[in-house]
């Protein structure tokens, strides 16, 4: 049964990401303030607790898997003003949901502020998931000393649990995004970027999103550290076999560096900043 939102529920912040962005890091910085309660990436622990059977670490409530029915139950949990929370595109189609549908579902539920992170190297996105994966952890307190060396096969790469073509899932993430900004034209949005609001000091994107909400920003400890800083030869084992494939192609100059910030704040080779 539907289930309307009341007055005194927290105001609703939904950030959209695919991962490997900088969301944890930035989320703790927004969960350390007085005013924001910030919960994560609520639907993956959902549908872990339904596949597991265990509680997310450090939550209480109910964990049910149907989008409306988690809203419920996490907001009945929540007791500072605003209440933040992740979604991947990839949660949204395991739970049959469709983008459009699911800004309709938040909106209905009070939310008029919608964050967007992007990295804009997405090659790095996808090789960080990788060295996750192999080292068991995604989120560090330190940075390693040494990278860990993992292998890209441009011809079958497993993203969000699927095994794709390289330049296929680089495609899939752009086409992803660009369906959200069309569906978020004329919505309350912030558009932000590893590279340039996170990558030197995730505070000043935790600022950002303190001032988009209208809230004092309060003191922020850095509580983790960049698990794969390291230049994408020292990473990828078959680095030139990767290179080969995407010469000549517009995710070439991922094969180069980070993505730096240039002149007025454009990402190199990533997509110009939006208000």
């Amino acid at each position: 049964m539907s289930e309307e939102p009341r007055a005194d529920r927290p105001r609703l912040v939904v950030m959209f990401h695919v991962g490997r962005s900088g969301s944890r890091v930035v989320g703790d910085l927004l969960d350390q303030n007085a005013a924001v309660g910030w919960e994560g990436e609520i639907y993956r622990k959902a549908m872990a607790y339904r596949r597991d059977g265990c509680i997310p670490k450090k939550a209480k409530g109910d964990w049910p898997v149907d989008p409306e029915g988690l809203l419920v139950a996490r907001l009945r949990e929540q007791r500072k003003a605003f209440y933040g929370f992740e979604v991947k595109f990839q949660h949204l189609q395991s739970l049959k949901i469709g983008q459009g549908d699911f800004l309709c579902l938040a909106e209905r539920f009070g939310c008029r502020h919608f964050v967007v992170l992007r990295r804009a190297n997405l090659l790095r996105k996808i090789v960080s998931s990788r060295v996750g994966s192999a080292i068991g952890r995604f989120h560090l307190a330190e940075t390693p000393s040494a990278p860990t060396r993992v292998r890209i096969d441009p011809d079958r790469t497993r993203i969000d649990g699927v095994d794709r073509r390289l330049i296929d899932a680089l495609e899939m993430f752009e086409r992803q995004f660009a369906d959200l900004d069309r569906l978020l034209d004329g919505r309350g949005q912030l558009a932000l970027t590893y590279e340039r609001d996170v990558a030197v000091d995730p505070r000043v994107a935790a600022r950002t999103i303190c001032g988009f909400l209208g809230v004092p920003e309060g003191p922020m400890e850095v509580r983790y550290a960049k698990s794969n800083p390291f230049p994408l030869p020292e990473v990828i084992e078959n680095f030139d076999e990767v290179r080969a494939c995407l010469r000549g192609t517009r995710f070439e100059w991922m094969l180069e560096g980070e993505g730096v910030p240039g002149p007025g704040g454009a990402v190199a080779g990533g997509p110009s900043p939006r208000a």
